[in-house]
């Protein structure tokens, strides 16, 4: 039969893997969201650059 500290041992271990679990989720979501900011500066640089041939062509 398991005591007191065993079931307390047993549901810590629980948390700590789920915390752990929740943590490797952050960091990889954390690396979606640098890749996209990073994607977003790209396309804000590339729609600039075709706004400018687009003006200089209307011309």
């Amino acid at each position: 039969m398991e005591n007191v500290s065993e079931r307390i041992a047993r549901k810590i271990i629980y948390y700590q893997t789920q915390n752990k679990t929740l943590l490797e989720d952050v960091e990889k979501l954390k690396g979606v969201v640098n890749f996209n900011s990073s994607r977003r500066e790209e396309l804000l640089v590339a729609i600039e650059k075709s706004n400018r041939i687009l003006k200089v062509l209307r011309r």
